[in-house]
């Protein structure tokens, strides 16, 4: 049995035990993200400071990183037995 997967949050650390809930949480903050975007991008319109700017570049910065984080997990995910057999 392998270790759970860790990572750290605001809240505390949330155990992971599989690249499959890795995967779903990663989504989950995606979506999050992209709803939070979309609403600023609407406010952008009445607020074109610079600070404002930076702020939503920032944040879509931090979704298509994450959307690459989603995809290479993808790209790499092995079934849990996937080893079992090669011993």
């Amino acid at each position: 049995m392998s270790s759970p997967r860790t990572r750290n949050t605001v809240e505390g650390v949330i155990e992971m035990n599989t690249l499959d809930e890795m995967i779903e949480d990663m989504q989950e903050r995606h979506k999050q993200l992209d709803k939070l975007t979309s609403q600023m991008e609407k406010k952008r319109e009445a607020d074109r400071s610079t600070n404002f700017k930076s702020e939503l570049q920032e944040l879509k910065k931090r979704k298509l990183m994450l959307k690459d984080g989603i995809r290479s997990a993808k790209i790499h995910q092995w079934p849990d037995n996937a080893l079992d057999n090669l011993v």
